[in-house]
């Protein structure tokens, strides 16, 4: 019985040093890659990639404000064109996949996706963390409110 519990102990050990040994060798592929600026040679004369957002150009991302400040206008504007491009690109994104893709916050897309959704540019399907956008049909609530008032103004003339 001693025995076993010897042998078992033993193949155990061995396992996890192997493991240890292979999390490093990655580890030292991985800043290998990206100090050599995406790509380095490993061994049987494969290459590997870096993994997403290592060694890419950094993402440009807006100055830091004070807290509290607001964005100014044209930083909004901005935002708001870029999310509505990207969500005419890639329907069906979730606020998560969207804030990878383009490198902002969460927070950041917040407004831009509520006026968004508010100038029909863009809609929601879903709640919360499974809300999904697809492009809208960019009509405006004001004219659909126009269009009701017009309606009910020919019913009334009846």
């Amino acid at each position: 019985m001693i025995d076993v519990q010897r042998d078992l102990a033993a193949c155990v050990e061995d396992f996890v040093a192997d493991i240890a040994q292979l999390a490093r060798k990655t580890a030292m592929d991985t800043l290998a890659v990206a100090l050599q600026g995406g790509r380095a040679g490993a061994p049987g004369g494969t290459t590997l990639r870096a993994p997403a957002g290592v060694g890419a150009a950094p993402q440009r991302r807006a100055p830091r404000r004070a807290k509290g400040a607001k964005r100014d206008p044209g930083e909004l504007a901005k935002g708001v064109e870029v999310v509505h491009a990207y969500v005419k690109a890639n329907a069906g994104q979730r606020i998560e996949q969207i804030k990878a893709a383009l490198g902002y916050k969460t927070s950041e897309l917040a407004l831009p996706v509520r006026k968004l959704i508010a100038s029909r540019a863009i809609r929601s399907e879903g709640k919360k963390r499974s809300m999904k956008y697809f492009p809208g049909d960019g009509a405006p609530p004001a004219a659909k409110r126009r269009k009701r008032a017009k309606a009910r103004k020919a019913r009334k003339k009846k």
